[in-house]
């Protein structure tokens, strides 16, 4: 091959065939030496030329020595890659690479990446080679025509000349045809292409005498689909980077068409669903779909086909994208359709809960409920043996649970409040029913219900009605709840104990509730809320029994006998007088000396003391336990004195040291608090002294003119000033000033006492004297000298 420079006009290269080969072609001839020309290709910018031969190829780079005359204009390229020549000035070639080849070599090409700059090479350092396989001519590599022909192969192959891809290609006619019949031809990639084939890439064309084949270098979306099509489904979402796998890279994604991504979800939700793995494909949908509305509506419906939208629903999107209001219908219907018990109706329950109002028709949805509640409520009644489960009595109903439960959020969506009440208590939601009634403060739903709601709703219930008993009150309430226990009994069922004890339990935690906040309030059920405390709440009875006055004694005592409630029964016998009796039962019963010591300090009856005694010596080990604790309440000597003789009484040494000790710390501790005593009446009569020997003070009255006596609001009134109690500075009797500034005031002698009032000696002397003469001259007149106006 000679390579001429059309710039300076002169050749600047001779690149020379292989030496076996150019032997072999020059003893063939004729056809052969035809058929083994080599195969020309220059790379973009006309840099570096590829040559061809069947069993060689050779690199060369073109070197540009300057520029020249020429370099405004030239030629067109050769071999399709440009001129070389058109900007160059006595070039030079150098062979840079030189490649075998395994079989004969139709064609070569530069492997050019997509959209070439100029004067880029980035696809340079690959190239692409169509190749016949087959057993070579012995004379240099002339294919032997004698040989039946293999499918040609188009290869890409690096500088270092390792094979990096193949591919067969299926020529109609390839058995028949010989590495003269193909050529391989690029068309480099051109940004004003207009072939839709094109894409921007650059094109090789494999031409045979029947077939055109066009290649094209493959891309991440072939690459993707090959892997599909290989079933390799994990490996081709890491390479769309989707679904939580090891992704190849956001720019990896974005090289992707949407089409391609959209086929791989497609594929890979089909493959999973072939597979029966209905949870796995659903959780993928939101990854693999990419909010396409299309894409999601199609698979709800696909999913609806195969009734696993149980599956799906939780994963259906609500906004971007948002689907139609039908798509929305469908999913709903379908979860109500489904068994009950299998998980369907919890999934209906959080999407109801989950989806806004608007996405679907709530009026439509509430009436395909309605009526599947009904024929699910039949079932369950013809399985249960006709029981009645609209109160979620029986174990049999709960699997209607959550269907009753998304009923109830479809009433509130619809507003439909009292009836969404009833769905909440059908279902058992205690709390939830409890919170919807004080919200909505729907009173007179909950008279309606109250015995449900009592039971469904517990502590919170009982507290509720308890608190608003105006708006529902006591006797409708306990109405209520005996209905429902009537109606209990009546049924056949095996869980009517069950049923009664749980309605008459409730009933106690609302009177309880209701004593808590006012013992008065009900008091007519009082009665027959110590048994309801005997059963439920013993630990409470007691206290109960000391703050209600309204219970019948007597049958609160047969009450506390029946359930073996003894400290009860003696509070109760207490009160009713039978001290005796009671002492009787904590002895006898109870064998509780420090509660039958106790109950006799609350009596103070002094001869019940002496029955205490009495039945305690009996038993010497309560005698006993008496002497340890009868010392603060009685002297241990009553005790002392009665105990028999010869009666062994255990730790009698122990309990009589302990009754001395206690007697000595008594003692020491009366003889402390009188010394304390006498101590503070001293410290007391030493501050009397001392008050008593201060001085009082008089104020001093400018105004000698004396004040109406007959007027109350004049009379002198002591008052309490900042260093204690002063007088008004006028005589209580005259009202004359004590202390004047002159005249007949300031001459007369005063008595001022404590308490603030004050008097002149005179006026003093002269009322003395009014007092006795009046009490000796008309003893027996009304009134006469019976008041002495300064007392």
């Amino acid at each position: 091959v000679k390579v001429y420079d059309v710039g300076s006009q002169q050749r600047v290269a001779f690149v020379e065939r292989p030496r076996t080969e150019a032997a072999a072609v020059a003893a063939a001839g004729g056809p052969a030496a035809a058929g083994a020309r080599p195969s020309l290709q220059w790379a973009p910018g006309g840099t570096e030329l590829v040559i061809g031969w069947s069993s060689c190829v050779k690199v060369c780079k073109v070197r540009s020595g300057g520029p020249g005359p020429g370099a405004a204009g030239g030629a067109a390229g050769v071999g399709g890659g440009g001129s070389p020549g058109n900007a160059l000035t006595r070039a030079s070639v150098d062979v840079v690479a030189t490649l075998g080849c395994d079989g004969t070599l139709c064609g070569v090409a530069h492997m050019l990446a997509p959209s070439p700059t100029p004067h880029a090479d980035a696809g340079a350092r690959q190239l692409v080679m169509l190749v016949c396989p087959g057993p070579e001519a012995v004379e240099g590599g002339v294919q032997a025509r004698a040989h039946t022909q293999q499918r040609p192969e188009l290869r890409l192959v690096d500088m270092s000349n390792e094979e990096l891809a193949s591919d067969a290609l299926s020529v109609r006619g390839f058995d028949a045809y010989y590495p003269p019949d193909y050529r391989l031809v690029c068309a480099p990639a051109r940004e004003d292409a207009y072939d839709a084939l094109s894409s921007g890439e650059a094109l090789y064309y494999v031409v045979s005498p029947k077939d055109i084949v066009l290649a094209c270098a493959r891309d991440a979306d072939d690459h993707v689909m090959w892997l599909l099509s290989k079933g390799r489904f994990e490996e081709a979402l890491a390479e769309c980077g989707i679904a939580g796998w090891a992704a190849a890279g956001d720019s990896q994604t974005r090289r992707l068409k949407a089409s391609t991504l959209d086929e791989v979800g497609a594929a890979y939700l089909g493959h999973l669903l072939a597979q029966h793995e209905y949870e796995r494909a659903a959780a993928m949908c939101p990854a693999l779909l990419r909010g396409s509305t299309e894409a999601w509506e199609r698979w709800v419906f696909h999913f609806a086909h195969l009734r696993q939208l149980p599956a799906l629903a939780p994963h259906i999107p609500t906004t971007a994208p948002q689907l139609r209001p039908t798509c929305y219908e469908v999913v709903l219907n379908g979860l109500l359709a489904a068994d009950a018990g299998k998980g369907a109706h919890e999934t209906l329950l959080e999407c109801v809960r989950a989806w806004p109002a608007s996405l679907y028709s709530a009026p439509d949805v509430t009436a395909v409920a309605e009526a599947r509640l009904s024929t699910l409520e039949a079932e369950v009644r013809a399985a249960g043996g006709g029981i009645d489960f609209t109160d979620g009595a029986a174990s049999e109903g709960a699997a209607l649970r959550p269907l009753r439960e998304a009923m109830a959020e479809l009433y509130v969506i619809a507003g439909a409040h009292e009836r969404a009440l009833g769905a909440f208590l059908d279902a058992g939601d205690g709390a939830r029913a409890v919170g919807f009634v004080r919200r909505r403060r729907l009173w007179g739903a909950a008279r309606a219900r109250c015995a449900a709601l009592l039971k469904h709703g517990g502590a919170a219930a009982a507290a509720i009605l308890a608190e608003h008993t105006s708006e529902v009150s006591t006797s409708a309430v306990v109405a209520a709840v005996d209905a429902a226990i009537a109606r209990a009994r009546a049924s056949d069922a095996s869980s009517t104990d069950g049923e009664v004890a749980q309605l008459r339990g409730a009933l106690n935690k609302y009177l309880d509730a209701l004593f808590e906040r006012d013992p008065t309030a009900g008091a007519e059920v009082h009665g027959r809320q110590v048994e309801l405390y005997a059963e439920f709440a013993p630990d409470r009875l007691m206290r109960f029994l000391r703050a209600s006055p309204y219970y019948p004694l007597e049958d609160a005592l047969a009450v506390c006998q029946r359930y073996n409630l003894h400290s009860e029964a003696v509070y109760v016998l207490g009160r009713m007088g039978s001290a005796e009796q009671a002492l009787q039962l904590v002895l006898g019963e109870l064998r509780d000396v420090p509660r039958a010591v106790e109950f006799c300090a609350d009596q103070a009856d002094d001869d019940l003391w002496d029955e205490l005694v009495a039945r305690a010596l009996e038993d010497p080990e309560l005698a006993g336990e008496l002497l340890e604790h009868v010392g603060a309440h009685l002297n241990p000597l009553r005790v002392l004195r009665h105990l028999p003789e010869g009666v062994p009484i255990p730790h009698l040494r122990d309990r009589l040291a302990r009754i001395v000790s206690d007697f000595r710390t008594q003692s020491s501790l009366r003889e402390g608090c009188n010394a304390i005593l006498k101590a503070d009446c001293a410290q007391a009569a030493d501050a009397r002294l001392a008050s008593g020997r201060r001085a009082l003070r008089v104020p001093v009255v400018l105004d000698s003119s004396v004040l109406a006596s007959n007027d109350p609001m004049n009379t002198p009134v002591p008052r309490r000033g900042k260093r204690g109690i002063q007088g008004s500075g006028r005589c209580c009797l005259c009202l004359e000033p004590i202390i004047g500034t002159g005249g007949e005031a300031g001459r007369k002698g005063f008595v001022a006492f404590y308490c603030g009032h004050t008097y002149h000696t005179s006026c003093l002397e002269m009322a003395e004297r009014d007092e006795n003469v009046g009490a000796g001259a008309g003893a027996g007149e009304e009134g006469a000298g019976a008041q002495v106006p300064w007392r």
